[in-house]
């Protein structure tokens, strides 16, 4: 007899949006956005651009990949805090709402940045819940088909 199984594909839009538009969110299945990406390369002269970041999150984790800007004069700012040359930045703001913001003077510039951003723990606990999922699945197929 032949067992109809139950179970849902989680498909996920992506967006590709312009460095000034903001962060590039990734919805989680329950509509909430808990990670995202912030990229702004090459950028040019006299900018001032703000990317607003904003989840139902305790805290937001951010961290640099890609950091190279003109020291003391071009800098991104997270909180009170600048950020400029090439040190790494990562941070975590205890506010799920909060905005990166980046200047850039009149003269040189450098390759730019890209930053990552997420809730604490939420990719960990993501993973495990997939897991899960298909150990479950995996079983119940063997315990169902595959059975001796």
């Amino acid at each position: 007899m032949l067992k109809i199984i139950p179970f849902k594909i989680i498909f996920y839009n992506i967006y590709f949006l312009e460095p000034e538009a903001g962060p590039l969110p990734r919805p989680t299945p329950e509509g909430g956005v808990k990670s995202g990406e912030i990229r702004h390369e090459n950028y040019g002269i006299n900018e001032n651009l703000e990317w607003p970041i904003s989840t139902d999150c305790a805290s937001v984790t951010i961290t640099s990949s890609a950091f190279d800007t003109e020291a003391t004069y071009d800098y991104v700012t997270i909180g009170d805090v600048q950020y400029s040359g090439t040190d790494p930045i990562s941070v975590t703001v205890p506010n799920g709402n909060t905005v990166v913001r980046f200047h850039s003077d009149a003269s040189a510039t450098k390759s730019g940045f890209v930053l990552a951003w997420s809730c604490p723990g939420f990719l960990l606990i993501y993973s495990l819940l997939i897991i899960v999922y298909f150990s479950s699945l995996l079983k119940f197929l063997i315990d169902n088909y595959f059975s001796v």
